[in-house]
């Protein structure tokens, strides 16, 4: 019963130390004089390293390179499975479409249902697809099967 109790309150203290150590330490680093600046500069690097460049608008070849980019990135990415990042990609260039509507109905044709409905929803979230347009294959144009 003594040991038991012994050990109890050695791991207690062995617990409050750590955390002790550990808001000391933070304390200690958000007080640095250059720490703002530190984090500024990290968060800075990180948006210019996830950028992406969009071309002018009046350049119309610009603009096609970028949108077949884009598609083409998608593509990749939802094959390695990273849906998320993939549907990202077929936003950026959706947007820059002169019809997206058409672009939309054009991919409803090549990728899966539930991918399909995610970009949906995504495009219809940033009001680039009117709230009209089906998320799902309740018409005749869905993929075909041979």
């Amino acid at each position: 019963m003594a040991l038991s109790r012994f050990v109890n309150l050695t791991l207690g203290m062995g617990v409050a130390l750590f955390i002790g150590y550990c808001i000391y330490f933070d304390r200690k680093r958000l007080s640095a004089p250059d720490y703002k600046k530190r984090v500024h500069e990290r968060r800075r690097r990180n948006r210019m390293k996830n950028a992406t460049v969009v071309p002018c608008a009046n350049n119309k070849e610009a603009l096609e390179e970028y949108f077949f980019a884009q598609m083409n990135a998608g593509v990749a990415l939802i094959r390695q499975n990273q849906v998320e990042e993939g549907l990202t990609h077929f936003t950026n260039g959706i947007i820059l479409c002169a019809h997206p509507i058409k672009v939309v109905r054009s991919l409803r044709r090549s990728i899966s249902r539930h991918v399909y409905k995610l970009l949906v929803r995504k495009l219809k979230g940033i009001n680039v697809l009117p709230s009209t347009e089906p998320e799902d294959y309740s018409d005749d144009e869905g993929p075909r099967k041979t």
